[in-house]
């Protein structure tokens, strides 16, 4: 078979063809993208292909930034990749003149065209010699991100060398963090090389011989870290799977433990400036092992059998913390090891001489427990200290910072999963996604719009990246429960001692936000409460008072076999709410003649007491400065629903609702605010509530 020439052979790109009539959204690109001769031209280009191109191409999304701008979303090995407006701007370098040079190195450019059977010198390259058909390629995508018509000019070089420039590079390159930024590159017409090319060429270098060190002495040295290691993590991790063996088996123990002879590969490596008085190094690694792990396990039958976990496939970013930095060598004290990321863990079991499908439940269970062991044993922020000079390092290990209490008050608008009926939600929060760390709400059935008003409390490790996990659920009573939706709230984002009331938008993927489709939110209010934080009932009823305040007191903490003892105090807020209900604006009509009468009723969820407003006949402005008194025992867990009715001669119609929660006023004493109506197209209430409290003692 005769050489491939470039112009002749390699240029499917002329299969193209001419391009969709409008191009103003990112969806628009991304249909006119999977175009069959598009879609060839990229992912069959036989220089081109890569799994990377494969994987983000079948995850491709038009999606929404964390700003809640429009973008690009997709995956590559596990790696979220956003690529927004302003990243094409930069890259593409908008306002540059169409004969400004490219800041590649030509030689480079000349040798890998040669290489590829182009024939002569490539010419200076510019701006205006990008091939036409390229032309098309990386107008369709960056046109529909800038808006701007004359987008064939604006490129910063040509296509064609920057994807010859990946393929020469790419065994260089793949080594490096940033080479989901290429491929991303490559995928969107031009994309982040350049920013490669000029302002991380130099460090990345520097990084790539790291990296190449540190893995070739990692190959040399893997004999003799299996042989210590293996010892080392069986006896770690083994006391933790005992404690989360699942209920079905009797025992649980390694018998067989070794690393197998394939050694890990770092993938990238980075320095985290924390402000802290140590070094802390972040190592990104790959393994594809050929370990040998043996589980021996017993079931409550008596039925003993030998599991073997196999296939192994680990990807994630391991954190070293070089603390504390001393004047004797090796310069610091000890090492800290975390696996600060899981990217990807996958596994399979397997009886060996046998079928783990056999006994049913077994193989479910045991995986749960080996995810949890990792979760429980390493997983940041659980870390392992090991000391490399003698000392005591005690103060490096984890132990608890402080409390977060949680109210998940209520959510609304959520996705309906039920043909029949509506969905049956309940919440599940968490910091740590550990079994024992885990809460849930309470079943709400065959409603949208939920109120649960539940107290949740978990203990916070560390609040700078921790972050506080909300996942809403559809029940369905024996098959597995169905996600409606999920947020997260980071920690780092309360101020100690404060409530935060927050709504939060619930998402499909917390790593990948791309769709735009609304599945409701949830409604929370948050209190952080570090350990040692002043917490006196001198006046209970100050501004500052704060609702952990309310709801228990640490009279101290003491520490017992490793695990902190509260003593608590629990107070139960009695005391009359006072509510004046002044006016409502712009209520929606409901008549045939574009009036209503409204009236408004008020519920205190907990105990039932109502009361009600009289209707204003005629009006979507109603005044009734009306004040109703409720006597109420726990004010920290009831809540006031407020809702608003059209009154009619056979019954009422609803207009809409506010649900309440009682922490507000009962911080503030009294306080006047304006309440828009839950459920309805427009309006708005006026009301004004005030706390008269009697509080209860109660020693626990």
């Amino acid at each position: 078979m005769a050489d491939l020439r470039f112009v002749h052979d390699h240029n499917m790109t002329a299969f193209l063809g001419e391009p969709p009539a409008k191009h103003s959204e990112f969806k628009s690109m991304i249909e006119g993208l999977i175009l069959p001769p598009v879609n060839y031209a990229i992912m069959e280009y036989p220089l081109i292909v890569t799994s990377f191109i494969r994987d983000f191409w079948s995850t491709v999304e038009e999606g929404v930034d964390a700003d809640g701008n429009i973008c690009i979303v997709g995956k590559i090995q596990g790696h979220s990749i956003i690529i927004t407006e302003q990243i094409i701007r930069e890259c593409l370098q908008f306002g540059d003149k169409e004969s400004d040079p490219v800041e590649l190195d030509q030689g480079l450019v000349n040798r890998t065209f040669y290489q590829m059977g182009h024939e002569g010198a490539y010419p200076p390259t510019e701006k205006k010699l990008l091939h036409p058909y390229w032309r098309y390629l990386a107008h369709l995508v960056t046109q529909c991100l800038s808006g701007r018509k004359g987008g064939y000019d604006v490129l910063n070089q040509t296509l064609s060398s920057c994807l010859l420039f990946i393929k020469s590079a790419f065994n260089f390159v793949v080594r490096m963090s940033f080479v989901a930024g290429l491929v991303t590159g490559v995928i969107v017409g031009i994309g982040l090389i350049v920013v490669f090319v000029r302002s991380e060429n130099a460090r990345s270098i520097r990084r790539s011989a790291l990296l190449t060190w540190l893995n070739a002495h990692l190959t040399k040295i893997w004999p003799y870290v299996d042989q210590a290691a293996s010892e080392l993590i069986k006896a770690s991790v083994e006391p933790i799977l005992e404690q989360y063996r699942p209920m079905v088996l009797s025992s649980l123990s390694f018998s067989k433990f070794t690393l197998g002879t394939v050694a890990p590969q770092f993938t990238g490596v980075s320095i985290i400036e924390d402000g802290s008085d140590g070094i802390t190094m972040e190592l990104e690694m790959n393994w594809d092992g050929n370990p040998s792990i043996i589980l021996d396990i017993k079931t409550r039958l008596g039925v003993g059998l030998p599991v073997q976990v196999k296939n192994i496939a680990f990807t994630g970013v391991f954190r070293l913390i070089f603390k504390p930095l001393v004047p004797e060598f090796p310069c610091f004290g000890a090492v800290s090891v975390s696996l600060r990321h899981k990217k990807k863990m996958d596994f399979t079991l397997k009886v060996v001489g046998g079928d783990i499908s056999a006994i049913p439940g077994v193989a479910d269970a045991l995986e749960s427990t080996i995810r949890d062991a990792v979760e429980d044993s390493i997983t940041w922020p659980v870390r392992k200290v090991i000391p490399i000079l003698p000392g005591d390092y005690s103060n490096l290990e984890l132990k608890p910072m402080g409390t977060l209490e949680v109210k998940l008050v209520q959510a609304q608008g959520l996705t309906n999963k039920d043909i029949i009926g509506k969905s049956d939600p309940f919440a599940e929060l968490y910091i740590r996604p550990l079994r024992n760390r885990m809460q849930t709400s309470k079943v709400i059935n065959n409603d949208l719009n939920p109120i649960w008003n539940e107290h949740f409390e978990f203990v916070v490790e560390d609040v700078s990246t921790q972050h506080l996990t909300v996942k809403i659920y559809d029940d369905e009573g024996l098959q597995a429960a169905e996600l409606l939706g999920c947020a997260q709230v980071q920690l780092s984002q309360l101020e100690p001692g404060k409530v935060k009331d927050v709504w939060i938008k619930l998402v499909k993927d917390l790593d990948l936000q791309r769709d735009n489709k609304d599945r409701g939110k949830v409604h929370l209010e948050l209190l952080y409460c570090p350990y040692g934080m002043e917490n006196g009932f001198t006046n209970p009823f100050t501004s500052n008072f704060t609702m952990t305040s309310l709801e228990k007191v640490l009279k101290s903490g003491d520490t017992e076999n490793g695990d902190l003892v509260n003593k608590k105090r629990t107070v139960i807020i009695r005391g009359v709410l006072s509510v004046t209900v002044i006016s409502a604006e712009d209520l929606p009509p409901t008549d045939l003649l574009g009036k209503a009468d409204p009236f408004v009723v008020l519920t205190m969820k907990k105990t039932g007491m109502k009361n009600s407003t009289r209707v204003v006949n005629e009006n979507l402005n109603p005044v009734w400065n009306q004040t109703f008194d409720f006597v109420v025992e726990d004010g920290l867990h009831d809540m006031l629903v407020v809702e608003v009715y059209d009154h009619d001669t056979f019954g009422k119609d609803y207009m809409g609702r506010c649900i309440l929660t009682l922490t507000r006023v009962i911080l503030e004493g009294e306080y006047r605010d304006c309440f828009p109506l839950d459920g309805a197209k427009s309006g708005k209430l006026y009301l004004n509530l005030k706390w008269m409290a009697q509080p209860i003692y109660r020693d626990s």
